[in-house]
């Protein structure tokens, strides 16, 4: 091997052990596992879901249980790396067991046949979000009992989202537009507000605030908080709330803070600015509104009469089926975004004709609401302030990053072919118990210290140069599995310890190769070079017909079989890499030293080498 290909393979190797030490770190920072467990290791959920003849159909079919599987699995496992175990038993039941998992409830209602949205004409009325809706049939006036889900389980009321109905204030409550508004400015947060030179916050934190005309802007600011101490100026964009400020002291600076509004991730304030436009501050008195709701503007000039604010939740609203416009089955994709202040979205976009129907009511219903909602929820209700003609759009609620995460799957997989029912659902502990992990833990030590002790003691320097490779082979192939996010189960860790066995037989392999070669009489580097050009193809025979026979276990194989093949897979390419780079890397390095280049270094007897006086020159 030239010099520089053996720089440029240094350089592989350090890459490769920096990508598979990184990995692991980052998830434990995260708060997350190094390498998930699976469920025979650490326990998780078992779930077993009974299907119905679907509505029309007189019995079920195998194809419609093909589908449900991979429907579920494309919920529960989007990515196809996690090690879940998903068994049709029977003719109607299927069988899910999910490692690590200890929510059972959010698997239910990320299986169960739900994420159906539905846009709705709510016309000059705001529903506010949290309202349950009962879908009326227009002919007849009777409520549609399978269109409202919560008539299937009475007994588990949805608790209404935690937002506060839409707020109403009036046009002199706002005391400024844009036309007033400098800019938003981030400014540090200091130990001590009254000293501009005090040390700023050991945290780094910083807060956002608006800054404001000098005149006439400025001295409203200043009388308006001397006289409205208690209340609060809350930021709005397009009659969004944004954040709050409450009045505790009278602002002089001619800039309002806005605590809160650069907490979230994601946050810029080159894109607050860019919307600067759309912004107003309204005076309001407590308690301020909830941060996403929506306030109307009420102009007693306007003639019309003043709108009545519904205090609380409806229980219940009728909608007429006709007022439903497009349902999720209409969309396209969906992804989860970030708004301006960091709150997870989900952004959507519409099929063909989805996209027509939407921008035609859009362009006939300016100014009026439309209703989302999520099975018979409503998660959101924003008015439609301008046509939506390209078919792309936003849903804003009172999502966590999980809880819209967990929608756009649903919403992306497709609907079940068939009804789940969830008839057993448990939370299981490590089938294996402690006491045998422990045990098998020192087993695996007690293992890797023999093979250590063996290669050191029969093979001298090549053995303490595989000792290193499969050192370097365990960490690259457990940091594989924390980069694929893969789940190790008790027959993965049997495909990992049988590659093991395969890469110390390379090596075995390459070090007899090796000594034939050094009897022969030939120089240490041309040796070295010989015995792994000639044990090149033995080795990879040997692991591609193992490889062949992982990827069929693989493709025919379910649950336990498929975590062997993977962690078998894995573990026979990391293994020829260690040893057929890197452990020739240490030895070529190694010979770079004259003192190393002695036949006792390599277990071999100076009487056997033919042409002893030529064997140890260096070329």
């Amino acid at each position: 091997m030239s010099a520089e290909k053996r720089v440029q393979n240094w350089i592989l190797v350090i890459i490769v052990l920096v990508i598979a030490i990184s990995a692991p770190l980052y998830k434990i920072s995260r708060g997350e596992p190094a390498v998930n467990q699976g469920i025979d290791l650490v326990g998780g959920v078992d779930l077993t879901l009974k299907a119905g003849v679907p509505e029309g159909e007189e019995e079920l079919t195998q194809d419609m249980m093909l589908g449900a599987i991979d429907i579920v699995r494309n919920r529960l496992d989007p990515e196809g790396v996690r090690e879940i175990i998903i068994q049709q038993m029977g003719d109607d039941r299927i069988v899910v067991q999910i490692p690590g998992e200890d929510d059972p409830e959010r698997v239910r209602d990320l299986i169960g046949e739900t994420a159906i949205l539905r846009f709705i004409d709510a016309g000059h009325d705001q529903i506010p979000a949290g309202t349950r809706i009962r879908f009326i049939d227009p002919e007849t006036g009777e409520p549609v009992q399978s269109l409202t889900l919560t008539q299937d389980e009475p007994e588990e009321e949805p608790e209404p989202i935690p937002e506060m109905p839409g707020s109403v204030v009036m046009s002199e409550q706002i005391l400024f537009n844009p036309v007033d508004m400098v800019g938003f400015v981030v400014n540090p947060i200091f130990q001590d507000p009254e000293n501009p030179e005090a040390l700023a916050d050991p945290e780094g934190r910083f807060e956002v605030s608006l800054a404001l005309e000098q005149i006439p802007a400025g001295t409203n600011l200043a009388v308006q908080t001397t006289q409205n101490r208690g209340s609060y100026l809350v930021l709005l964009r397009t009659g969004v709330v944004l954040a709050a400020h409450e009045i505790t002291d009278p602002l002089t600076r001619n800039q309002i803070s806005f605590p809160g509004l650069a907490d979230e991730e994601g946050f810029d304030v080159a894109i607050l600015n860019q919307n600067l436009e759309h912004m107003q501050v309204a005076l309001m008195a407590p308690p301020p509104p909830v941060q996403g709701s929506v306030v109307e503007i009420w102009d007693p000039m306007a003639g019309a009469q003043e709108p009545e604010v519904e205090e609380g939740i409806p229980d219940v609203v009728d909608v007429s089926l006709d007022q439903i416009i497009l349902t999720g089955d209409d969309f396209a994709n969906a992804e989860v975004r970030f708004n301006q202040i960091g709150q997870p979205t989900i952004g959507f976009e519409f099929k063909a004709g989805g996209r027509e129907v939407f921008g035609r009511h859009t362009a006939t219903h300016v100014q009026q609401f439309l209703a989302i909602a999520l099975d018979d929820i409503i998660i959101s209700c924003p008015v439609i302030r301008e046509p939506i003609l390209h078919g792309r759009g936003v849903i804003e609620g009172s999502f966590t990053q999980q809880e819209a995460g967990d929608l756009v799957v649903q919403l992306d997989s497709g609907r079940l072919p068939v009804k789940l029912t969830v008839i057993e659902n448990r939370t299981v502990g490590p089938t294996l118990g402690a006491k045998s992990i422990a045990e098998s833990k020192r087993a695996a030590v007690l293992g890797a210290v023999l093979i250590l002790l063996f290669m050191l003691i029969y093979y001298r320097l090549p053995g303490l140069a595989a000792n290193i490779a499969l050192l370097y082979y365990a960490v690259v192939f457990f940091g594989a599995l924390a980069v694929l996010n893969a789940t190790l189960t008790l027959p993965g860790i049997a495909g990992f310890i049988l590659s093991v066995g395969m890469a110390v037989d390379a090596n075995v392999i390459i070090f007899e190769r090796l000594k034939e070669e050094l009897k022969t009489g030939k120089t240490f580097r041309s040796a070295v070079e010989a015995a792994f050009k000639r044990a090149f193809l033995a080795i990879f025979d040997a692991n591609v017909t193992t490889l062949i026979t992982a990827l069929v276990l693989y493709n025919l194989g379910t649950g336990p079989i498929k975590g062997f093949a993977v962690t078998l897979s894995l573990g026979i390419l990391v293994s020829m890499f260690s040893a057929l780079v890197f452990t020739r890397l240490l030895l070529e390095t190694a010979l770079g030293s004259k003192a190393i280049q002695k036949y006792a270094w390599f277990g071999v007897k100076e009487k056997d080498v033919a042409g002893i006086g030529t064997g140890g020159d260096v070329s």
